[in-house]
C-alpha cells in the first residue's frame, strides 16, 4: 500500500521547527513505517533540510515543494500561500499515484488538489482544533470551500469527542458517518518521567525543590499567556516560593518578527519576581527533559 501524508503550508516536515501537527505527524509516519507501507510524504521546503537530516528520518519518501519569495512576504502570505502550495501538491500526487492521500486541518485543501488529481484516491482529513483552515479574503468563502472538500473525503479524524460534536454542528450535512475520534497519542519511549534529569536540571538553574509550573508553546493570544501570568500573580500569594517557566518562541510562525502582544510578555516576565522566560527547542528529547522539572 502506498500512502501520501500531506503537511501543511506553515511548517516544514521533518519537524525541524516544531508545531503540534508535524510533531503528531512524524510520530505516527515513524510507527507507519514499520508496517508494509510504501510511505511519502508532502511539506514545505526549509533551508535547514538537508541530506543529513533527511537520512535520520528515511522512514518516508520527501518532497519538498520552495515556496516563491514574494509569496512568502507578509500578509500575501496569508492568502496565496496554501493555493500555491497545495496546487503543487496536487501534481506530486498525480506523479506517485497513492491509494491514501491523508490530509490536516485544511478542508479547502482537499478541494484545491481534489480539483487536479487525475485519478480517484481515498482521502482523510483529520481535525486538531476549532480554528482550522488558510484564510482567504471573506470567511464565507472560505466556509464554501470547507464544505466542498469535505463532500470529496472518505474519512474525517477528529482528536478528541469536542471536535468531534463541533465538525458535526457546523457541517453535519457533508460528514455524518464518516467521522471518528482517533485521540493524539503520546511516545512513552521518550517521555518518560526522568527523576535524575530532574534533579540535575533543577540545581542548574537554581530551582531546588521550589513548585514549579511549565508552560511550552508560542507567545501569542491564542495560548493565553497573560492569564496564565496573572494566575501566576495570585498563586504566590499562597505559595511564597513558586516557580513559573515559560518557553517558546516569541509570537506566530506566519510572522517574521515578535508581535505586539509577545513583546508584552516579554517586558511583562522581565519585571516578575520567578517567572524565567527560555527560548524554543525543537528537540523532543530536550524537551522531554524540560518537563520532567515540572511539578
Amino acid at each position: 500500500m502506498k500512502v501520501c501524508m500531506v503537511g501543511l503550508e506553515t511548517l516544514p516536515l521533518p519537524p525541524i521547527l516544531g508545531g503540534a501537527i508535524e510533531r503528531g505527524m512524524a510520530e505516527v509516519m515513524s510507527l507507519l513505517s514499520k508496517r508494509d507501507i510504501e510511505l511519502h510524504v508532502i511539506s514545505i521546503a526549509h533551508e535547514r533540510i538537508n541530506k543529513e537530516l533527511l537520512e535520520e528520518h528515511k522512514y518516508a519518501h520527501f518532497h519538498h515543494v520552495k515556496i516563491p519569495f514574494l509569496i512568502e512576504c507578509y500578509p500575501l502570505n496569508r492568502f496565496f500561500k496554501g493555493f500555491y502550495f497545495f496546487n503543487k501538491v496536487a501534481d506530486i500526487i498525480n506523479r506517485i499515484q497513492p491509494d491514501i492521500i491523508h490530509f490536516r486541518n485544511y478542508p479547502t485543501a482537499v478541494f484545491v488538489v481534489s480539483r487536479k488529481i487525475k485519478k480517484q484516491h481515498k482521502m482523510i482529513i483529520n481535525f486538531h482544533n476549532m480554528d482550522y483552515g488558510w484564510n482567504f479574503f471573506a470567511k464565507r468563502l472560505d466556509r464554501y470551500l470547507f464544505k466542498a472538500g469535505l463532500r470529496r473525503v472518505d474519512l474525517c479524524i477528529a482528536v478528541s469527542e469536542f471536535i468531534r460534536m463541533h465538525l458535526l454542528d457546523r457541517y453535519g450535512k457533508y460528514i455524518k458517518g464518516k467521522i471518528i475520534v482517533i485521540p493524539n497519542g503520546v511516545n512513552m519511549e521518550v517521555f518518560l518521567p526522568k527523576p535524575a534529569e530532574r534533579s540535575v536540571l533543577r540545581k542548574k538553574m537554581g530551582i531546588g525543590e521550589a513548585p514549579v509550573i511549565i508552560f511550552v508553546g508560542r507567545i501569542d493570544p491564542r495560548k493565553g499567556v497573560d492569564i496564565l501570568l496573572d494566575a501566576f500573580t495570585v498563586c504566590k500569594k499562597s505559595i511564597k516560593d513558586l516557580r513559573l517557566i515559560v518557553m517558546g518562541p516569541l509570537g506566530s510562525f506566519w510572522h517574521n518578527k515578535p508581535q505586539k502582544y509577545a513583546q508584552y510578555i516579554k517586558q511583562r516576565i522581565e519585571k516578575m519576581k520567578d517567572v524565567l522566560l527560555f527560548s524554543p527547542t525543537y528537540d523532543k528529547t530536550e524537551l522531554a527533559s524540560f518537563y520532567s522539572m515540572a511539578d
